[in-house]
Parts: C-alpha cells; sequence; structure tokens
C-alpha cells in the first residue's frame, strides 16, 4: 500500500477556504454523486432531496465557511483525485436514524460517511 501512495505521489489535506475550489473541482458542476456535495448523511429526507446540486454546495460551503472541517481532500502531484468525508458522528443527523448504522452507545467516536474517487484515478493497482 506505502508504495503505491508513493508511486501516485498521494498527499491529503483538510478541506479549508483555502482549497475550495479544489473540492469544487473534484466534484464537478454536478457536486459528484448527483448533486450530493457530501451532504447526504448531514441532511435528513426532504432537506437533502430539495437541496441537491447548489443547494447543497452552498451548505457544505457553509460548513467550511465556518472553518469546520467536513473531510480531506487527497492530491495526486498537486492535483486534486480524492475526497473522504470525516468527522465525529454527531455531525450526521442521518447516522441516528439508520436502523443499521444507529449508535450503538454513548461513546464519542468518528464516521467515515463518503469516499470519492475521480473516475480516471479509480482501480489503481501496485
Amino acid at each position: 500500500m506505502s508504495d503505491l501512495i508513493e508511486e501516485l505521489d498521494l498527499s491529503f489535506h483538510p478541506l479549508t477556504q483555502k482549497l475550495w475550489r479544489d473540492f469544487e473541482l473534484l466534484f464537478g458542476d454536478r457536486g459528484a454523486c448527483e448533486g450530493c456535495w457530501c451532504m447526504y448523511w448531514k441532511l435528513r429526507g426532504k432537506a437533502f432531496s430539495q437541496n441537491k446540486g447548489d443547494g447543497n454546495r452552498q451548505q457544505q460551503k457553509s460548513i467550511v465557511d465556518a472553518k469546520k472541517n467536513p473531510g480531506l481532500i487527497a492530491y495526486s502531484e498537486g492535483y486534486p483525485i480524492g475526497w473522504i468525508a470525516i468527522e465525529p458522528r454527531h455531525q450526521y443527523p442521518r447516522l441516528a436514524y439508520s436502523k443499521i448504522l444507529k449508535a450503538v452507545d454513548d461513546q464519542e467516536v468518528w464516521s467515515i460517511t463518503c469516499f470519492f474517487i475521480e473516475k480516471k484515478h479509480r482501480h489503481k493497482k501496485n
């Protein structure tokens, strides 16, 4: 695995205001998965559906503008190629309503809710 990281010259950086344009570049005009902008686990039902596209983008931008860190951008040779959403579990309200993913105790844990890899970088092997 570390050989692949070195081969691809990977680095990982928290999403900040400074890197917002890279996030937009990675997710494209449609917001990665049909306008999700990685807001699915943060918004429930209609709130998510009604905000698909620019509404979700603006909500994610407001999180970043508030200096909260919703995840990491992966770079290869300085170009954004991937995303991982990782935050304390309470930042993802939809998890609390899942029969399978609901909390099993009151321990403070972090959750990874999304991996997004730019299409041309998927399925890479050593």
